[in-house]
């Protein structure tokens, strides 16, 4: 026997229903958001539309698929029946849906006539639009996916924790994240501010040692460095053997070696031997030696009044051993440390990423103002705008129909009998048939 729904199953049902569509369309979705251009916002993208081509097929140069992303408004008016992956925000980004070539041509509901002729060419695509995330490149499923991600501030992909390496307690508690890749394509954003703290990992492996905060956490040999502590290598091809401290970071040797260009403490005007491993005697090396040399010379002239963006870089030279690479952990105002001198500031510039000297702007649609009422409620402050005579008119044929359909109800109670949809779509399959008549006859009279 089929399980049987109740008159309380039902409305249980219909306000679950209303909490989850609150949770899921908190805002206005009548107007997208093409006319606004190139910006941060949330998007989505259409699996259903733009089936993502299969492992065999993506290098294939007949294969057909486009990368589309749409805003909230046109997943929720254009694509509300389809499977949608959710991409949370991104950059620099115009809405695809309706667009020549993108969404298999799917129409723009909210009727954007723009769109028309237009090719979003500055859009930008990764394997989030085929709904896959991280550097593994795992399938992202909502109602499975048990694990933290975190976002990159540069790439804005989403990594899990595991991929990344477990982060420990005295760093977890951080505002953004920067991936070893993006780290690696712009080594210029690492710096020895005190709210830039350091993950040391090799390729495709996680991250072994964590720097900041005052101390060194090595997993990979379960030490921990305080600031006043001197660590020896055990291999004479390691770091240096004294730990190198800046003003903001103290950092074990065993780890890194910092060599900053522009704020050495060495009052000899000269680097520490230690401060570069290998062969001295190296034409390379003793060109290193003088480069590095004549940046302290510059830092030891007189001071202008008015101190120019050369004369703060804070960039971080040799933090890590060949092979390794950098993941940032950003805490709360980083922005205000990030370097820029003048070929910091150029560089930011050049590879495109000057949003990160400033507090980026998100879109947000309209909050709509019945969020959060039943629909009952929104029933009668409807009913309460509307004209006297068309509300009369209404109400007089909601009556109409709860006096019909009790009586009918009333039958099955009387009887016993379970009301099935067949009974339901037979009531009203009647009542269209009443009207029908009573429309012939008077048409007739």
């Amino acid at each position: 026997m089929k399980d049987i729904v109740t008159a309380v199953d039902i409305i249980n049902e219909q306000a679950q229903l209303e909490r989850d569509a609150q949770a899921t369309l908190p805002g206005k979705f009548e107007t997208c958001t093409f006319n606004q251009g190139y910006i941060r916002q949330p998007l989505y993208a259409c699996k259903t539309c733009s089936p993502p081509p299969k492992d065999t097929e993506r290098d294939a140069p007949e294969t057909k698929f486009q990368p589309a992303g749409m805003c909230y408004s046109c997943s929720i008016a254009c694509h509300a029946d389809h499977v949608l992956y959710e991409l949370f925000p991104k950059r620099h980004f115009r809405c695809d849906c309706g667009v020549k070539g993108k969404f298999d041509e799917h129409r723009c509901e909210l009727a954007v006539v723009e769109k028309q002729n237009v090719s979003n060419k500055d859009n930008c695509y990764n394997h989030n639009f085929i709904g896959r995330y991280c550097r593994c490149n795992e399938e992202y499923d909502p109602s499975t996916e048990v694990e933290t991600m975190y976002q990159c501030v540069l790439c804005e992909d989403w990594f899990h924790e595991r991929c990344i390496g477990n982060i420990p307690d005295k760093f977890s508690d951080f505002e953004s994240y920067a991936c070893r890749a993006c780290v690696k394509k712009h080594p210029y954003i690492v710096n020895q501010d005190q709210r830039f703290n350091i993950g040391i990992c090799r390729p495709d492996e996680p991250i072994y040692q964590w720097i900041g905060h005052g101390i060194t956490t090595d997993l990979s040999s379960s030490t921990q460095t305080n600031s006043s502590e001197e660590v020896n290598s055990s291999n004479s091809n390691s770091a240096p053997d004294t730990a190198t401290t800046s003003a903001n970071q103290t950092t074990s040797t065993e780890a890194i070696t910092i060599i900053n260009n522009c704020h050495s403490k060495n009052t000899n005007n000269k680097l520490p031997d230690n401060s570069i491993n290998g062969d001295t005697n190296d034409k390379r090396k003793r060109d290193e030696l003088a480069d590095q040399e004549e940046a302290l010379d510059v830092e030891n002239k007189p001071k202008k009044s008015k101190p120019e963006r050369g004369d703060m870089c804070k960039n971080l030279h040799g933090v890590t051993k060949p092979g390794e690479l950098i993941e940032l952990f950003l805490d709360e105002s980083w922005r205000e440390g990030l370097c820029q001198c003048d070929k910091c500031y150029r560089q930011y510039k050049v590879d495109g990423i000057e949003f990160l000297l400033h507090e980026e702007k998100t879109f947000e649609p309209e909050e709509d103002e019945d969020a959060g009422k039943s629909l009952m409620e929104i029933g009668m402050e409807q009913l309460g705008k509307m004209d006297r005579v068309e509300a009369l008119d209404g109400l007089r044929i909601y009556h109409t129909m709860l006096n019909q359909i009790k009586p009918f109800l009333q039958t099955f109670k009387d009887s016993g009998k379970v009301v099935t949809a067949r009974d339901i779509q037979s009531f009203f399959d009647q009542k269209r048939q009443e009207r029908e008549e009573q429309k012939k006859n008077r048409s007739l009279s």
